[in-house]
């Protein structure tokens, strides 16, 4: 997945049923974003990926709770880790 770091006006990410994998420092310093959609099959979410994104408040997940817990998330995605997670989004999501 191609880095979006530092677009700083990007407010909402929708990550496809495709994607495997959210690589280092993908989104790092996207100050506004908000809403961040992920399908199921994400397994890798790398160090730094959301880090910085302050406004970041809500993540749609495709998959379960469980499906969730088991994806590896790298270190500084405090932000990511602190938003409020919807399970089952968007089942719409391929």
């Amino acid at each position: 997945m191609k880095r979006l770091c530092g677009c700083f006006d990007l407010k909402t990410v929708v990550i496809g049923e495709n994607i495997v994998s959210i690589g280092v420092n993908a989104f790092f310093y996207c100050w506004h974003l908000e809403t961040v959609t992920i399908g199921k099959k994400v397994t890798n979410i790398g160090d730094n990926a959301f880090s910085e994104c302050k406004e970041l408040k809500t993540i749609n997940y495709a998959g379960t709770e469980e499906d969730w817990r088991n994806i590896s998330i790298g270190s500084g995605n405090n932000y990511l880790q602190n938003a409020t997670i919807n399970y089952n989004y968007g089942r719409l999501l391929y």
